[in-house]
């Protein structure tokens, strides 16, 4: 329906006077959740916070293997020479191998005697290089060598300078030409 008001055609536009409010309606249904908006920038980077206590010890782990030998080191600086000794009992001043014809062993050195003579059957003179002071003093040991050697030697000191005469025997004491070993100790302290 149209009206005309104050000569103007209004076709339901036109608006009278106002009337009174009227109540509250009641309040609608809620609508529908509307879509998720779009992830906002990652923000800064806070500052780092402060280190956590340490925590206990773990249990030791087995031992390993043993490693290969390492190269031998240089060689040490020799030591100081130690003090001398005691003075032994005995000094041996001579020893010689003797052969039957009263020569000294074709391979054995004769150390302290000067030569040998077979002035008998049985019978060898050995002159010494040096002679203790005191003949007492001398400890001769003169020895038969040879395999299965039965028989008898002696010795005696002080014939001429020097000298010890050696005496060899077969095994019924008569004299016979043996190989012997001879050495000679000065006891002198």
């Amino acid at each position: 329906m149209s009206a005309i008001i104050g000569g103007l055609d209004c076709n339901d536009d036109c608006e009278g006077e106002r009337g009174k409010r009227g109540e509250r309606g009641k309040r609608g249904k809620r609508g529908e959740r509307g879509k998720r908006g779009h992830t906002g920038p990652t923000g800064p980077t806070g500052s780092t916070g402060s280190t956590g206590s340490t925590g206990p010890t773990g249990s030791t782990g087995p031992t390993g293997s043993t490693g290969p030998t390492g190269s031998t080191g240089p060689t040490g600086n020799a030591g100081a020479t130690g003090p001398t000794g005691p003075t032994g009992v005995a000094t041996l001043i001579a020893a010689a191998s003797v052969n039957s014809t009263g020569e000294f062993g074709a391979f054995a050195s004769h150390p302290g005697f000067i030569s040998v003579t077979h002035v008998g059957v049985g019978v060898y003179e050995l002159v010494m290089t040096s002679f203790p002071a005191n003949g007492n003093n001398l400890i001769v040991n003169a020895t038969l060598v040879g395999a299965g050697i039965r028989g008898e030697i002696t010795w005696r000191g002080v014939l001429a300078p020097n000298t010890i005469e050696v005496r060899t025997f077969d095994s019924a004491g008569n004299p016979e030409d043996r190989v012997f070993t001879i050495t000679a100790f000065d006891t002198t302290p």
